[in-house]
């Protein structure tokens, strides 16, 4: 299980000023649109459990499958998320797939699982689709 804080539902993946990638609060349907996203691309089973009511702001409660494993290397992840069609921008946490248009941010080995068979587990990811303006950050990022 896991439990958002209050009124806090993860982070999403915009251009920053200065032109390359960053971070900010996620809305309740980005949060929601991540996990169906996970699902559709790592074949997960991430389920919203309910929403919490808190003076704060909701809490969203949702569960997620237990993998027993280890944190892969990077390269292992690379490998992984090259099977899918990305690529990761190098020296960066973050990965592009033109030919699906999504992006994957947050992908360091810390949000990943091998698994005892060796299957790498996607954990904790940030999918998004991958839009024009966000594309041109990534690639800006690439530069430094």
């Amino acid at each position: 299980m896991k439990i958002t804080h209050p009124g806090f539902y993860g982070q999403y993946p915009v251009p920053r000023p200065d032109g390359t990638p960053g971070l900010r609060p996620a809305t309740p349907l980005e949060y929601l649109d991540r996990l169906t996203l996970s699902n559709e691309l790592f074949a997960d089973d991430w389920r919203v459990e309910g929403v919490l009511d808190h003076p704060a702001g909701a809490r969203m409660v949702t569960s997620q499958p237990v993998v027993v494993g280890e944190r892969p290397t990077d390269e292992q992840v690379d490998v992984y998320l090259r099977a899918l069609e990305f690529e990761r921008i190098p020296g960066k946490s973050y990965f592009a797939s033109l030919s699906r248009s999504l992006a994957v941010f947050d992908g360091h080995n810390g949000n990943f699982l091998r698994g005892q068979s060796g299957q790498i587990f996607a954990i904790d990811v940030i999918p998004v689709p991958l839009t024009a303006e966000l594309w041109r950050a990534m690639e800006a990022a690439r530069k430094i």
